[in-house]
């Protein structure tokens, strides 16, 4: 009895703080794909790009972790057809959602800039790198969630 009356002050005296999960969400609009097609009607993939936006991040190993996760879980087949397939995840902000994307077709690149997080690059079919934007600087990054399309040919 007595360490239950102890330990109920305690858990008052102490503030639980309990961070709010991520919330992904497709940036739909600033999708790009480059398609050619010669005179001999051959067809060449040259580029295509798929963006989300990512609302509570922290940078933490935790929150990296979930969006590598996120990202194997979404990676289109369309990667190895492309010659070069990219998923870049921006923080969700004032500027960086669907809604200012509708209204600011032609500022969005330059404002969403700030909030670019984390760029998955594959190159001809195989993944090439993984960046991570931290203190401003694009910074190389390793994986925290293993994934068969996360994988290098040596």
């Amino acid at each position: 009895m007595r360490l239950i009356i102890f330990v109920f002050p305690l858990l008052i005296a102490c503030e639980i703080k309990v961070k709010p999960s991520l919330v992904f969400e497709k940036l739909y609009l600033a999708d790009q794909r480059q398609i050619e097609i010669n005179s001999n009607l051959d067809t060449f993939y040259i580029f295509k790009s798929n963006n989300f936006t990512v609302e509570n991040f922290e940078d933490i190993n935790q929150n990296e972790y979930i969006i590598d996760s996120f990202i194997c879980h979404n990676v289109s087949d369309s990667y190895k057809i492309f010659r070069d397939y990219h998923i870049t995840v921006f923080k969700k902000s004032k500027y960086t959602n669907n809604e200012y994307f509708n209204i600011w077709k032609k500022d969005f690149e330059l404002k969403s800039m700030d909030d670019i997080l984390f760029n998955y690059v594959w190159r001809r079919g195989k993944f090439w790198e993984k960046w991570h934007k931290q203190d401003g600087v694009d910074q190389v990054s390793s994986f925290k969630y293993k994934c068969e399309v996360f994988e290098k040919e040596e």
